[in-house]
């Protein structure tokens, strides 16, 4: 909604719950084949939110953030639990100008952490992270558009496993 004049926010938040289990398969020979370990329980809790600030001249400031947590279940096979952790960030420069030029900065950042809940499989845990910064500009007159897209980002995931375990 408007906070003020110049300023609006956004909110989200999600709450979902998922429960797929398997059918059994009937096979020709007249038995059934079921396997437990496809069963999937899912908990998975969103929440975002944004601000943002039209300035004067046709400028404009976003600021993002968001975060998800994940819990993955499997009741026939419990060393595939596993926790998901996802959080990011990200800040963004609008602007337009009269002479048709347009131009977007944005500065972002990511962090996900995934967690299996079963020792025997923590070889597989890992944490990782990414920092973004992208420039846009784009310029429309007449019947020509030129645009210019630069992005640079650097991306660093550390597995961190049970040493006791492995």
């Amino acid at each position: 909604g408007r906070l003020t004049d110049s300023m609006t926010g956004s909110m989200r938040v999600s709450w979902a719950l998922t429960d797929e289990r398997r059918l059994a398969v009937p096979l020709p020979t007249g038995g059934v084949f079921r396997d437990p370990t496809d069963d999937r329980e899912d908990r998975d809790l969103q929440v975002g939110s944004t601000l943002q600030w039209d300035l004067s001249g046709g400028r404009r400031l976003q600021m993002s953030a968001s975060t998800r947590m994940n819990r993955t279940n499997n009741p026939g096979a419990p060393e595939q639990d596993r926790d998901s952790h996802n959080q990011a960030l990200s800040a963004t420069f609008r602007g337009d100008r009269d002479s048709g030029l347009r131009y977007n900065l944005t500065l972002s950042s990511r962090r996900d952490h995934r967690v299996n809940i079963d020792a025997s499989r923590a070889a597989e845990n890992q944490r990782s992270s990414e920092l973004r910064l992208s420039a846009n500009t784009s310029y429309e007159r007449h019947a020509a558009q030129l645009s210019h897209n630069f992005e640079i980002s650097a991306r660093r995931t550390i597995f961190d496993f049970d040493r006791e375990v492995n």
